[in-house]
């Protein structure tokens, strides 16, 4: 949601709080326009989340067998656990991003 001042017949900006914007919202456009484009974002984010958990979740497994003798506790968990992040990060950006796109293309052509 964005919020905007009123624009007053004297051409003049009238700031708006947060509380009286969502007020004129709903007088506007009624109680659903507070979610207007949530189902877009969590069609989104789930899948991403999905994969950037999954992701992290092999790299993890992966670093601990290729250096079986790093402790969890030791500095080799930070950098285990920031590559496994950042990989798992630009994995699930790649895979959502083509996704994305895939679909955006279906949708234009139906």
């Amino acid at each position: 949601m964005q919020v905007k001042g009123l624009q007053q017949s004297t051409g003049v900006l009238q700031k708006l709080s947060l509380q009286q914007a969502v007020q004129q919202v709903i007088r506007q456009e009624g109680i659903h326009a507070l979610w207007k484009g949530n189902g877009v974002t969590m069609l989104h984010r789930l899948p991403y989340s999905a994969v950037n958990f999954w992701a992290y979740e092999q790299f993890t497994q992966q670093w601990q067998q290729c250096f079986p003798s790093a402790a969890n506790h030791s500095q080799d968990a930070v950098l285990r656990r920031l590559v496994a992040g950042g990989a798992a990060g630009m994995c699930a950006c790649t895979l959502v991003g083509i996704l994305s796109n895939s679909t955006s293309l279906w949708l234009c052509h139906v």
